[in-house]
């Protein structure tokens, strides 16, 4: 039988540290990140699709407000189901993206993802808003300034690196995060973010934050007040129109029901309920 992996039986203390780290990164981004890097053939429900997604099912009613979904790095739409779930049963329409966060970067998925936006736009009377998680917040920042909207709604950003993250500052140069992360992971460190930063946002938009840290290695490299993989100040913006901070991780965040409420309450007031969280 072929052998998936050989490891030396003894290894320098800083590759056992780096691999750890990777290790514990992949395993929190998800199966999907991991099934890129395995030599063996996986059920298709954990392989990340690496081209672009046309829309799935047509958008027929012109009366309700469109939701456009975009997913992290290392992460395919399927991690945006529950989002996509609770806000078809609000009466949205929504279109869940899927996107090669791994092959490529911010300024190349952004055109993509603009002719999707653009039809739509076109097609139906009715605002268009966002709700993006991760990395997906840092695409709809480059889409909305290229490429303004008559009928932009409201966006939404679910733990999003707006100042970068120092997890990505740790394995910035480390060759097995560049492999996992591809073009787009060294666009998630905070020197990146503050050398290139995007033209200040003119939509209305509300930032949810975690405070929970479930990855015992990321939580020697954050400081202080984070959710695993990036701080609560990492994901304050200037123009934003309300700040939350939740007890969710980063990982977890696009699952959490206190999240999702909030979503939902953001879209609908163009601010958070703060009394859910006292």
């Amino acid at each position: 039988m072929r052998k998936l992996y050989e490891f030396p039986l003894v290894m320098p203390l800083n590759q056992i540290k780096n691999l750890f780290c990777i290790l514990g990164l992949a395993m929190i981004c998800g199966s999907a990140t991991i099934a890129q890097t395995l030599p063996v053939q996986l059920p298709e429900i954990c392989k990340t699709n690496e081209s672009f997604s046309s829309v799935d099912k047509e958008l027929k009613d012109m009366k309700k407000d469109i939701v456009v979904l975009l997913h992290g790095i290392a992460r395919t739409k399927r991690s945006m189901h529950t989002v996509e779930k609770a806000l078809l049963k609000s009466n949205y329409q929504v279109l869940n993206i899927d996107y090669p966060s791994t092959k490529k970067n911010i300024t190349e998925i952004t055109p993509v993802i603009f002719d999707e936006i653009k039809r739509l736009s076109q097609e139906n009377d009715v605002r268009v808003h966002f709700v993006a998680y991760s990395m997906g917040c840092l695409i709809v920042r480059d889409l909305l300034a290229k490429h303004p909207f008559p009928n932009i709604g409201n966006v939404v950003m679910l733990a999003p690196p707006n100042q970068g993250s120092e997890v990505a500052d740790f394995l910035k140069d480390n060759l097995l995060y560049k492999y996992f992360y591809g073009p787009a992971g060294k666009e998630l460190t905070t020197d990146f973010a503050r050398k290139n930063p995007f033209p200040k946002m003119q939509h209305t938009f509300g930032v949810i934050a975690g405070n929970v840290c479930l990855d015992p290695l990321c939580y020697f490299i954050l400081p202080k007040g984070n959710d695993g993989k990036v701080t609560i100040e990492g994901t304050k913006l200037e123009g934003m129109s309300d700040h939350i901070i939740l007890p969710c991780s980063h990982t977890f965040i696009i699952q959490n029901k206190a999240a999702i409420d909030q979503v939902k309450y953001f879209l609908k007031n163009r601010q958070f309920n703060h009394a859910d969280t006292k």
